[in-house]
């Protein structure tokens, strides 16, 4: 599932990961998760057969990563009939990354009453 398809899903979630089948709760899958999600950017890991494992610096961001995730996943499902989504292009990203950046330290100075 690629992120850069929703720009708020690819800030929310960053990378997304896919790790190929191993049994529950082996070396292998513990292994390959934890490769996995030492890479730059990837919060989330699509388990091949079991599910998807999304991790955050809180309860919330997590949750938030996994519900982001469901959405993503639901849109581009429904997508489909009229055609394969297109992620958008690195150019675009990194300016709305930027973009983003400056309206969080706006956010982040506003006084809150």
């Amino acid at each position: 599932i690629d992120t850069r398809c929703l720009f708020s899903a690819w800030m929310t979630c960053g990378r997304v990961a896919f790790a190929p089948y191993f049994p529950p709760g082996s070396d292998e899958l513990a292994t390959v998760c934890t490769k996995m999600l030492s890479q730059a950017n990837t919060n989330c890991v699509i388990l091949q057969n079991h599910g998807v494992i999304v991790v955050g610096s809180s309860l919330q961001e997590a949750f938030d990563r996994f519900v982001t995730l469901e959405n993503l996943a639901q849109t581009i499902i429904n997508a489909l009939p009229i055609g394969v989504p297109r992620p958008l292009k690195e150019s675009i990203l990194s300016i709305k990354e930027q973009r983003n950046a400056k309206y969080q330290k706006f956010l982040c100075a506003v006084p809150c009453y």
